[in-house]
């Protein structure tokens, strides 16, 4: 019970400096991180060359 009551002060003296709330600024994090690997999946999955239908090769004439 010891560590809770810490995490507490610590929240209420951080909501009284007018900080925001530890455990609000670890979610927020937690939602970043999520939303940037997100993003550089899409990134990383647009940035690749299109499969072209058919490729057309052509022999040069003699």
């Amino acid at each position: 019970m010891g560590r809770w009551v810490t995490l507490e002060r610590v929240r209420r003296q951080a909501v009284r400096e007018g900080r925001p709330d530890p455990r609000e600024m670890e979610a927020e994090i937690t939602a970043v991180r999520r939303r940037v690997r997100e993003l550089e999946k899409e990134n990383e999955f647009v940035g690749k060359p299109a499969p072209s239908s058919r490729r057309i090769t052509t022999t040069p004439a003699v």
